[in-house]
């Protein structure tokens, strides 16, 4: 949730250099990962949007699965971030290279992206492990990247 509010901010910024890394097959996270019947929050459906681009649709008081991901649907499309979204993403390595001013970032399977900012939003369920500043930053959620 945090890193489509994060890229929905950076595109009424006007950003143009961006890209979203997702590693699962659909956006969503806890909500998207839990099936079970009548998955729902104990939080309050307006607690799961932003402000600055309400849910208007809700039709709970309180936050379900089906309302949350039609949210965020909903937040893709109003922002246009269909284009820069990358599902099937997963960051496996991020590492600065201070001789180029980039970001390296290591994606399994797939070529690396450089990118001069990037912006880390990972699900509080995801698996996180920070080491040493000068080593890499390994992740298993979502990168936001901003080559310019």
């Amino acid at each position: 949730m945090a890193g489509l509010g994060m890229a929905a901010r950076l595109r009424q910024a006007r950003a143009e250099s961006l890209l979203v890394l997702e590693q699962a097959p659909e956006v969503g996270g806890y909500w998207r990962r839990n099936t079970f019947a009548s998955v729902a929050g104990d939080e309050l459906a307006v607690q799961q949007s932003y402000a600055f681009s309400p849910n208007t649709s809700a039709r709970s008081v309180w936050a379900t699965r089906d309302n949350v991901l039609s949210y965020h649907r909903d937040l893709i499309a109003r922002h246009n971030l269909e284009p820069v979204l990358r599902l099937r993403h997963r960051v496996t390595a991020l590492a600065y290279e201070p001789a180029k001013a980039t970001w390296r970032i290591t994606v399994a399977g797939k070529k690396s992206i450089f990118a001069r900012r990037v912006i880390v939003a990972v699900g509080a369920l995801s698996l996180i492990h920070i080491s040493e500043p000068t080593r890499p930053l390994y992740i298993s959620y979502a990168v936001f990247c901003l080559k310019k």
